[in-house]
């Protein structure tokens, strides 16, 4: 059997003093966090949560992040967080 690696697309905005992460093609799954480090575990578990997957997956989830900040240019840095964001 091969394994698979699943990937999803998360929008993550800043929402006041967080963050917020939306999977579009997982309507209704979102979540919020303080920080970048803390949204993306609770991306996964949420992900984890609505597809049903066993715990030990969240981890090898691919997450193509689309950081929509209101900065052109801290917005089009692929994979990253933008700079001078706490992680």
């Amino acid at each position: 059997m091969a394994d698979t690696t699943m990937s999803y697309h998360v929008v993550v905005t800043r929402d006041g003093d967080g963050w917020l992460a939306d999977v579009p093609d997982l309507p209704g799954t979102h979540t919020w966090a303080k920080t970048l480090r803390t949204l993306d575990r609770n991306v996964r578990e949420v992900i984890g949560m609505v597809e049903d997957l066993p715990r030990s997956a969240e981890a090898g989830l691919d997450l193509d992040v689309d950081y929509r900040t209101g900065d052109p240019d801290l917005d089009e840095r692929p994979d990253s967080p933008p700079r001078g964001v706490t992680v």
